[in-house]
């Protein structure tokens, strides 16, 4: 069981990060403006919601089945 709930907090911190990157990147696909270089913002409240809870969410998973398993 620590095992399975190890490799869902893995997932579910990797999967915000991957999906914060895609929402960045189809964001930029859609500028118009040749001016400005495509960047992430990661101190957003979009950010917040969007990667960080997410992300802090599954580390905390990994953290509590890592010092379950010990």
């Amino acid at each position: 069981m620590q095992i399975f709930t190890l490799v869902l907090g893995i997932l579910i911190a990797v999967g915000a990060l991957l999906f914060w990157v895609y929402a960045n990147e189809l964001g930029s696909g859609w500028s118009t403006s040749g001016t400005s270089k495509p960047n992430v913002d990661w101190l957003t409240q979009e950010a917040l919601v969007y990667f960080w809870g997410p992300f802090l969410i599954g580390v905390l998973v990994v953290v509590l089945a890592w010092r379950r398993r010990k």
